[in-house]
């Protein structure tokens, strides 16, 4: 026999062995497909950059004079396509699980959406890793290799990664599977502020869950689903409490609060150290001086590749911008429409699309490539 449980945002069901299964919760559904929409055709332009760096390296070696360019676009657009397969995965198992009804141990889901977290964020700080390879080339005349940039974006996603949308709080939990008596989770009904009291079947009322918080406003981190890094990915499976989301429901959120804190503060302060840098640079270009160890052979293209790489830094600004405006709006009371978030959810994910055609707009030997490919129809 199977007990279904009324939730604030998904359904919970019972099995006489007691293990928690948990349902996704259909509510996210038209938000699912706006973002899943919005994933897929970033994906055709990164895909597009990524494909062309490959099947043409050599040519492109050539023509782009360094190396260091085409490394740079390589890790820039890979970070890019991982974070889109990153939300397509979690967005398929969504759509799959609601279709056929699935009810799932809720640490499947859980973790799906925490690994899928963590690969998104490179893709927010990939013009900090940019910004710095090309610093250290034109400034010191080392032409980093793949090895140290990729040893970048490790060193920069550490701090990261999560996806804090609750609004419950059980903080006994220590095991990756849970397993609850009937009776206690027959008490996650006292949850739901439109539902009465129940009953079990003594007659009485069961006993509220003593690690479930109490309701109010809901909690800060009731709707945001933020981009976090690998140490909390890892604080979430060792360190954990349990919460209540807008994807999967129950899902594992570290107890390390300070850390979302900081995440936060990263997300501002990696694209403006990325925007210092180039502002750096790009002096440097105007004024060319030709006593830094770095001879640059050509100042007009180093101009235009830095105006790029400005921009690709201003992006992640813009773009989270929205979100992080209705989250101020949201942790102070202040209620948003559902359409004003999905506006916020598209302008976030804009910056996927975005970011390849900054790249292509601002290479002149990449662009004008594209460009030739496209009129001659023979990309």
């Amino acid at each position: 026999m199977v007990t279904n449980v009324p939730n604030m945002s998904a359904v919970v069901n019972v099995t006489e062995g007691g293990v928690l299964l948990t349902s996704v919760v259909p509510a996210y559904y038209n938000d699912a497909v706006l973002i899943c929409v919005l994933t897929a055709v970033a994906l055709l332009p990164n895909v597009g950059v990524l494909l062309y760096v490959f099947l043409r390296r050599h040519k492109l070696l050539k023509q782009l004079e360094t190396r260091n360019i085409r490394q740079a676009i390589t890790f820039m657009t890979g970070a890019n396509v991982l974070s889109i397969i990153g939300f397509q995965s979690i967005l398929i198992f969504y759509f799959l699980s609601l279709h056929f009804d699935w009810k799932l141990d809720f640490v499947i889901c859980s973790g799906i959406r925490n690994f899928k977290q963590m690969i998104v964020s490179p893709a927010f700080y990939s013009c900090l890793v940019v910004a710095i390879e090309r610093y250290v080339l034109i400034f010191f005349g080392f032409n980093m290799c793949p090895q140290y940039v990729f040893g970048m974006y490790v060193f920069f996603g550490a701090p990261h990664l999560g996806g804090l949308n609750c609004n419950i709080d059980m903080t006994k939990t220590e095991r990756s599977t849970l397993v609850f008596h009937k009776e206690t989770l027959v008490g996650l009904e006292t949850m739901s502020m439109s539902q009465p009291l129940k009953t079990d079947a003594t007659g009485r009322e069961p006993p509220k869950p003593a690690s479930v918080v109490g309701f109010g406003r809901p909690r800060r981190e009731d709707r945001l689903d933020r981009s976090h890094h690998i140490v909390m990915f890892i604080s979430q499976q060792a360190y954990y409490t349990i919460h209540i989301q807008n994807i999967c429901g129950y899902t594992k959120v570290s107890k390390i609060k300070q850390l979302e804190d900081v995440v936060n503060v990263l997300y501002v302060v990696y694209p403006f150290i990325a925007i210092l840098l180039n502002l750096r640079m790009m002096l440097f270009v105007i004024r060319y001086k030709v006593r830094v160890a770095h001879v640059v052979r050509n100042v007009q293209r180093e101009k235009h590749v830095l105006m790029g790489l400005m921009v690709q830094a201003i992006l992640p600004i813009i773009t989270t911008t929205p979100e992080n405006t209705m989250y101020f709006l949201y942790v102070n009371g202040i209620e948003m429409s559902k359409g004003a978030w999905r506006a916020a959810d598209a302008i976030y994910c804009c910056f996927l699309t975005l970011n390849p055609i900054v790249t292509v707009m601002f290479v002149p030997h990449f662009r004008n490539i594209i460009i030739k490919k496209i009129t001659t129809f023979s990309f």
